[in-house]
């Protein structure tokens, strides 16, 4: 990705009996592929990925594609899976009951767990809005949503860094597919096997082609969903069928073959690929393929290669990769909280072993003994447990967002700055819903005022620095009986990216002749962001503009509004917990920021006569103070550089022109 992409999965382990010596498989043996019996080889593997999804995760640079450990978990799940349920469903001896029984009992006392001690300790040491999101964020994890959650929480992986539970998401898609998938193969298990297998594999199709139409549209939804992950869990039921239904085992050449390119795939994939707004996509086959290339190949292969993934403390990491993969991003979250140099040697192998320690207390105490049922041995005891564990997890969570992440903690002064960002304006971007239902809109109306005829129809197209207008923007709608949009992508009107390309451009273009707007405004952060030269951005926006000027419109350009440190009401708490005071930055400092749009944009007032601009300086700045962040007890900022609703407020009189007939 083009920023760090932090997010992998851990697909668990299925609960087959573990023997306290490694079975001597034989060297050709079509039924070892699937069998029950224990293969410790397998346990390699989850320990190979678990550990390129931890080290991607502690910044080490030389392993960029270690994230792709959520694809090697999901095929060798859906392998794991499908291999036991068609043993299952071919003796007869398959109950859905006790299948989703046993997984609830191997997947939710550690989740649970690990939840519990996360939730206690950010109610410790985190501030009211990390502390709400986390809460929020526990509401979705007894209840398989995790990934649903995460994939309507907020921008594209915005802030990943710091959540807390954002690596549950791909056990979400794992139980979610464990609801589905052995319906699925009940349906089919008498169906002669050329129809099951043409069935998977339409299946598989259907689930990858979604995969790519979506990325076109959506790289997050993609990444996050059930749908456009499957082909990956598929691939491994498919091949799980395939060994089952083998005639013989095969060739030793070929097993072996495909033994050392999938090593060699998995490998390549770890190191080489980049993550970004290109994955999955196509990127993620690569993993994908070699995971069932070391599958179809590492039962048949030369006892060399089995050995090799069986080696002792590799099948103990093994063991652990479901312990392992749920602590150790919550340590890593805490510790880059805390200030830590994650990537710093010696701090990743202080985090690494703590991890692993967590990992192994997590084990003995709490999977191992209710998997073997040592403790909470009947499942009426599991069902009563659970469900007590969930209810309070779920009243803790109620309440520290009911109190505003637990904010009366804190002095009623202090509380101002800490919650101020608990309600960001504009946040939603037009709503999930309304951009589920219309994939295709440009824009998206604001407010109930759209139904009525109306003489002004206001359209606000920017970045975040236009959404955070949108409260006043509906207002003003309101009282001057107009009608207001604002533009679906975070965009601003310029070619920024892929995302905000061409493509995007013509179709507010093209919105804005079918829904007759008659005001533009245009309002983004402007020089100095995205890494963008001002020689490229410059041109890009004067030839917008020239583009709106030339319809029967008028056309707006807002000036930003000051952004710097001192202006978060968070920061300006640290500096000073017992009488946190409202930051200020200087006129100096302001005007660096604000002088090349002043000259940009009255240079394009002074061309075309439907260009104006609008400069909301005054309601912030004094020539002789500054900017300040906040007055009498009211943030203007929710954070560096964006508005509270009260913020934006001020500008009322600035904008009051755009309404005017």
């Amino acid at each position: 990705m083009g920023t760090k992409r932090d997010t992998a999965s851990l697909v668990v382990p299925l609960d087959i009996p573990k023997t306290s010596k490694y079975p001597a498989a034989p060297l050709r043996s079509r039924v070892m592929s699937v069998s029950a019996t224990y293969r410790p080889e397998l346990d390699g593997i989850r320990a190979i990925a678990v550990l390129a999804v931890v080290l991607y995760h502690l910044d080490m640079p030389w392993i960029s594609g270690g994230f792709v450990g959520v694809d090697v978990f999901f095929v060798l799940s859906g392998y794991l899976i499908t291999g036991v349920l068609s043993r299952e469903l071919g003796g007869d001896s398959f109950r859905f009951r006790e299948f989703f029984l046993k997984r609830l009992r191997r997947l939710l006392p550690a989740l649970l767990a690990m939840t519990t001690v996360v939730l206690a300790a950010a109610s410790v040491v985190l501030l009211p809005v990390a502390l709400e999101a986390t809460a929020w964020s526990v509401l979705a994890q007894p209840f398989a949503l995790q990934n649903v959650f995460f994939l309507l929480d907020g921008d594209y992986f915005a802030d990943s860094r710091t959540k807390l539970l954002l690596h549950t998401w791909s056990l979400g898609i794992e139980e979610q597919f464990y609801l589905i998938w052995p319906l699925l193969l009940f349906f089919l298990a008498r169906r002669r096997v050329s129809v099951q297998l043409a069935v998977l594999v339409a299946l598989i199709g259907l689930s990858f082609a979604m995969n790519i139409a979506v990325m076109a549209y959506s790289p997050k939804v993609s990444f996050f969903l059930l749908p456009t992950r499957a082909w990956e869990l598929g691939l491994g039921g498919l091949l799980a069928l395939v060994e089952l239904r083998m005639r013989g085992g095969m060739p030793r050449i070929p097993a072996t073959l495909c033994y050392l390119m999938g090593l060699a795939t998995l490998v390549w994939s770890f190191v080489a690929i980049r993550g970004g707004l290109t994955f999955p996509g196509w990127w993620a086959v690569v993993p994908a393929m070699g995971t069932v290339l070391l599958l179809g190949g590492i039962s048949e292969v030369a006892p060399w290669g089995r050995r090799a993934l069986a080696l002792p403390p590799v099948v103990w990491l093994g063991r652990l990769s479901y312990s392992l993969y749920l602590w150790h991003w919550p340590v890593i979250v805490f510790a880059r909280r805390a200030g830590a140099e994650i990537s710093a040697p010696s701090v990743a192998v202080l985090l690494l072993v703590v991890s692993l320690g967590l990992a192994y207390a997590s084990f003995r105490l709490v999977e191992e003994p209710i998997r073997r049922r040592n403790v909470l041995q009947s499942d009426r005891s599991l069902l009563r447990a659970v469900a007590v564990w969930v209810g309070i997890l779920l009243i803790a969570a109620t309440s520290v967002i009911g109190t505003q992440g637990l904010a009366l903690r804190y002095s009623g002064n202090a509380r101002e700055f800490l919650t101020v960002s608990l309600n960001p304006v504009g946040e939603a971007r037009c709503g999930d819903w309304f951009r589920l239902v219309h994939r295709d809109a440009a824009i998206c109306p604001l407010g109930d005022a759209v139904e009525r005829p109306a003489p002004r129809k206001v359209l606000l197209w920017g970045n975040s620095h236009a959404a955070m207008w949108v409260e006043l923007f509906e207002g003003l709608a309101v009282e001057n009986q107009a009608q207001s949009f604002l533009s679906v992508r975070n965009c601003r009107a310029t070619l920024d990216n892929d995302f905000c390309g061409p493509a995007y451009q013509q179709a507010v273009l093209a919105e804005i002749h079918a829904q007759g707007i008659t005001d533009v405004v245009l309002a983004s952060s402007w020089h100095g962001i995205y890494g963008i030269p001002d020689e490229v951005f410059e041109p890009e926006l004067i030839r917008i503009v020239e583009t709106l000027a030339a319809l029967p419109v008028r056309v707006w350009l807002v000036v930003g509004v000051p952004r710097g440190l001192p202006l978060s009401p968070e920061l300006q708490y640290q500096l000073n917990p017992a009488d946190p005071e409202f930051g200020m930055i200087t006129w100096e400092d302001f005007s660096l920021q604000r002088d090349p749009a002043i000259r940009l944009f009255e240079g394009l007032a002074a061309r075309f006569t439907n260009v104006r601009v609008l400069d909301p300086t005054e309601s912030y700045c004094e020539r002789e103070v500054g900017c300040k962040g906040g007055d009498q007890g009211v943030a203007w900022f929710m954070d560096t550089n964006h508005l509270t609703a009260a913020g934006a407020e001020r500008a009322r009189g600035v904008f009051q022109a755009v309404f005017a007939d």
